[in-house]
């Protein structure tokens, strides 16, 4: 029994050796069956790409002849053409001979100063337009409206003395062109004399002052009621001219400090009446503007044939702008002796924005010998009466 044990044990170890040297050998081929495979991959994946590049030599190959074809029939025509150049014939032909001229061709005179003439006249006519055109100094009084567009109701002579002398004589130069002036505001609208009324100006120093006082003082000589407000609530100049220089005014009745009857003051003559504008405001602008500028100006027209606002200048500020929207018409003031046309249309333009009605434009300081054409004629003589006396 034992034997037959170890002959079976011996047969079981032998049976093991050989299935494990069959497994190996097993292992061995599929292994090399792998690696044949892999082999064959990479054969066929070579195989592709010569292909490929055997299909793009093919059409390189063509792209190529194609070129030299074109290269050889190109080399053949210039090849034709440098012998057809060489051997090109000559085909000029003598036509008509050359004579010598007499006279130059060029230039040619009477042509020539025909066209400069002619050149010289446009451009003499484009400086003179343009200059025209361009040019905002008002020199005369036909200016004022063919330059601002805007009637001259009045032309004040320029008076070297004392101006209050001057209107209070009412047959002087000064005096006599206001009372011209006044007559054309009683027909400046189709109702006669605005009732209230604006004088103002571009700057300052345009003798709107002058004009608001001698207006006042015609207006109350030919028997009406006449208030002469002064609204320059910044620069005030009425109250210098009364003998209380502290009285209210405008600026204490806007501001409901006092009432109408406590800030008139009366004029040099029956029928004036004047209304300063103090004290000075710290902020005028607010206070024209506070809303009760429209009902003091309607109270004052009740009262008053004539209401001349004595404003103040437009340029710069807003206060004329508020005032000449509450007034029946706007009068401007221009200085004859250095204005422009551009400041005055600035404030004419300023005054159309707040629908105000302009009248017209009068000028102050008027020299009639420095104007030239019928003004320098008349001179100050006009204004001489008989008898010597100037008035």
């Amino acid at each position: 029994q034992a034997r037959s044990n170890e002959l079976d044990r011996r047969l079981e170890t032998i049976g093991r050796s050989v299935k494990r040297s069959i497994y190996l050998e097993y292992e061995a081929a599929r292994q090399k069956e792998q690696a044949l495979g892999s082999r064959v991959g990479s054969l066929q994946s070579a195989a592709l790409n010569e292909q490929d590049r055997g299909v793009q030599y093919a059409v390189l190959k063509r792209v190529a002849d194609t070129n030299r074809a074109l290269y050889d029939s190109l080399l053949e025509r210039f090849n034709e053409l440098n012998a057809s150049a060489g051997a090109a014939s000559n085909n000029i032909s003598l036509v008509d001979r050359a004579e010598i001229p007499y006279s130059p061709s060029s230039p040619n005179i009477p042509f020539n100063m025909l066209i400069a003439t002619v050149l010289g006249l446009l451009a003499a006519g484009g400086f003179v337009f343009m200059r025209e055109y361009f040019d905002d100094v008002i020199r005369s009084p036909e200016d004022v409206e063919s330059k601002l567009g805007l009637p001259m109701l009045g032309l004040i002579p320029l008076v070297e003395d004392d101006v209050d002398a001057e209107l209070r004589d009412s047959k002087s130069p000064m005096s006599e062109s206001y009372h011209s002036l006044v007559t054309n505001l009683l027909y400046s609208t189709s109702s006669g004399l605005p009732e209230t009324l604006l004088v103002t100006s571009a700057s300052e120093g345009q003798g709107k002052s002058t004009t608001a006082k001698a207006l006042a003082l015609d207006l109350a000589r030919l028997g009406r009621s006449v208030l002469l407000v002064d609204a320059d609530l910044r620069r005030p100049t009425l109250h210098r001219q009364i003998d209380n220089k502290n009285e209210l005014g405008l600026t204490a009745l806007l501001a409901g400090q006092a009432d109408i009857d406590s800030v008139l003051l009366p004029g040099p003559v029956s029928n004036l009446t004047y209304m300063t504008a103090l004290p000075i405001p710290p902020e005028p602008s607010l206070l024209l503007g506070g809303g009760r500028l429209p009902e003091i100006l309607g109270k004052l027209k009740s009262r008053y044939d004539a209401v001349i606002v004595d404003g103040p200048p437009m340029l710069g500020l807003s206060d004329a702008a508020m005032l000449s929207s509450h007034v029946d018409g706007v009068l401007i003031m221009a200085d004859a002796s250095g204005f422009h046309r551009g400041a005055v249309k600035s404030t004419v333009r300023r005054l159309k924005m707040v629908n105000a009605q302009v009248l017209g434009v009068v000028v102050t300081k008027f020299d009639p010998k420095g104007a030239g054409g019928e003004y320098s004629y008349y001179g100050y003589n006009y204004y001489q009466y008989e008898g010597g006396r100037s008035s």
